[in-house]
């Protein structure tokens, strides 16, 4: 093992034995360029590289490997060969880089594939190649693959930067194009501070950790999370980092959100694909190929919020949401028009709350397809639930319609289950009145059913028409007249308003269950057109403030059967 420094004799090759203090080094010898260098006919190669200041190693397309370390303080032209800088660990180097850039050293990548151990890079200047620079890791027990600082000269080139081989660390205080990780499966790669990516990002290989030193993590083209593969937004000395990508996320291995807030312009997890959403808010302000998010994978949502937000970067048009079998927890829609769709196949599962603020979530199809919100569905202005023509069994704990909204029951069941609460205080609320002012639209469907198993309490307008309800609880009507066009199947009833609130039944009227079928104010009307069919229970007459019967004005245009209650 020796040593020759490059001084330059009658020419600048590197072949040339003649420039050499002890002739041109090997893969055993420790190299000094000490003045301007070519690199001619073939590779070059040295176990041990210095380019001092002042002096230029143009590697004239031809492949150059280091075995060791590589010290530039002066100047290295890359162009179009393979450079290799400690491509293999190296016993007894750890505690130096594979490549250290001074203040005035330059590296000009070219456009061939770079593999650099390591990397220190504080003030000189790098240019990458066009190509691939894979920062390998594999430099013994050195904590970090790659270090680089906002006071360098740093310029991605365009190319695409990959950090691969053991666990290492990464400290990039620098924008970068392409990224991507590559780590050993069950070993990582941990970025303790990340610039912007502004080409992809891809996750093939082992885990990528993030973490935020005080910084976020923003990507302008497409993430994808490739299968046995994971990446984990981690807590750092800041927290978590946030998360922005411009394009869609594609998921076939794992990633893990935390709490983190996410933002992506559509989220597909595919097949195999485990997502593990963020306990704060996914923001979806995009789609990949019609839609704005799928499932042929697993979603665990954390108790978080998915938000498809197409409306503050005027995103137009209509998406579809295909979640299959998982479960979201909130999901609010604010879409770019009142008119434009987020359609759901097969299944929609909503643990807490939907929310649409602005727009139409409708189901895709008019085959049968359901709908599951356990909490609160709540229309806001500009928002619309439901459509015309599609049949879809549809569950909600409670209902809350503001100014503006509308809401298309389902032709087939509609379900609210009085679970949860809402801003009103009312298990269904689509009336107008004083602090809610504006009009709702309520289209009930021929054929439709209502069920509210656990009762509750409803409030309407007038103007409300029901087709078929069924309450095996007890519920309060507040306000307003009820109108059910076919038939109506109760348990307890407790209307709540002023004389001349009426209960008009177009078909038949069952009294079902063993509450008591509240009274009405004096001077109402009850209509039956069909039959009155007492099962159970009894059916209370009196008006709220009269002590004896016929205070209720009933017309019954069918028959009376009693099969075990009375009216009292």
């Amino acid at each position: 093992m020796g040593s020759t420094t490059f001084n330059a004799g009658s020419n600048a090759n590197w072949h040339d034995g003649s420039n050499w203090t002890n002739g041109v080094p090997t893969s055993g010898d420790f190299a000094t360029i000490d003045a301007d260098c070519v690199i001619d006919n073939t590779a070059g190669e040295c176990i041990q590289l210095t380019i001092t200041s002042g002096s230029e190693l143009d590697c004239n397309d031809q492949d150059l490997t280091v075995i060791r370390a590589t010290f530039i303080t002066g100047s290295l032209l890359c162009k179009s060969g393979e450079m290799s800088f400690r491509k293999a660990d190296i016993s007894g180097t750890a505690a130096t880089w594979a490549v250290t850039i001074a203040a005035a050293g330059v590296y000009d990548g070219g456009t061939g594939l770079h593999t650099i151990g390591s990397l220190s890079l504080s003030s000189g200047e790098m240019k990458l190649t066009t190509g691939i620079t894979d920062f390998n890791g594999t430099d013994g027990g050195h904590p970090y693959s790659a270090l680089i600082y906002a006071g360098s000269n740093f310029d991605p080139n365009g190319g695409t930067v990959r950090f691969s081989g053991p666990i290492a660390k990464c400290y990039i205080e620098k924008d970068l194009h392409n990224v991507e990780f590559s780590g050993a499966t069950g070993n990582g790669i941990r970025l303790e501070r990340f610039g912007q990516v502004s080409g992809t990002l891809n996750v093939i290989g082992g885990e990528f950790i993030a973490e935020s030193y005080g910084n976020n993590i923003g990507v302008t083209g497409i993430t994808t999370i490739s299968s046995g593969s994971t990446f984990t937004l981690a807590s750092g000395t800041s927290g978590v980092p946030n998360f922005t990508g411009t394009d869609y996320i594609s998921n076939v291995g794992t990633f893990n959100m935390s709490s983190s807030s996410v933002t992506a312009g559509g989220f597909l997890t595919r097949t195999g694909g485990v997502t593990n959403l963020t306990t704060d808010v996914l923001t979806l302000t995009e789609e990949s190929g019609s839609y704005v998010m799928t499932d042929d994978g697993t979603y665990h949502h954390n108790s978080g919020t998915v938000h498809i937000d197409w409306n503050t970067g005027g995103t137009n048009g209509t998406t579809v949401l295909d979640m299959n079998t998982s479960h979201l927890y909130n999901l609010i829609i604010e879409m770019n028009s009142s008119s434009y769709e987020t359609k759901w196949y097969n299944k929609l599962q909503v643990d807490n709350d939907l929310t649409i603020n602005r727009g139409v979530c409708r189901a895709d199809t008019s085959s049968p397809v359901s709908a599951t919100i356990s909490g609160s569905l709540i229309i806001d202005n500009e928002g619309t639930f439901g459509a015309t023509g599609t049949t879809e069994t549809i569950t909600m704990g409670n209902l809350n319609m503001m100014s503006g909204s509308a809401l298309v029951l389902a032709s087939g069941t509609t379900t609210v289950t009085n679970n949860g609460s809402n801003a009103t205080g009312r298990t269904w609320f689509t009336r107008t009145n004083g602090s809610n002012p504006g009009p709702r639209t309520l289209t009930v469907p021929s054929g439709s059913m209502l069920m509210l198993p656990g009762g509750g309490t409803i409030e309407f307008d007038n103007s409300n028409y029901f087709y078929n309800i069924t309450c095996s609880g007890t519920f309060s009507t507040k306000n307003s007249s009820l109108n059910i066009d076919n038939d109506f199947r109760c348990n307890g009833w407790s209307p709540n308003g002023n004389t001349g609130y009426h209960f008009t039944v177009g078909n038949d009227f069952t009294k079902i269950g063993s509450s008591t079928f509240n009274s009405i104010d004096t001077g109402s009307n009850w209509t039956v057109s069909g039959n009155m069919i007492i099962e159970s229970g009894n059916i209370d007459v009196h008006g709220r403030s009269a002590t004896t019967p016929g205070d209720v004005n009933l017309k019954l245009y069918g028959n009376f059967i009693n099969k075990g209650g009375e009216i009292i």
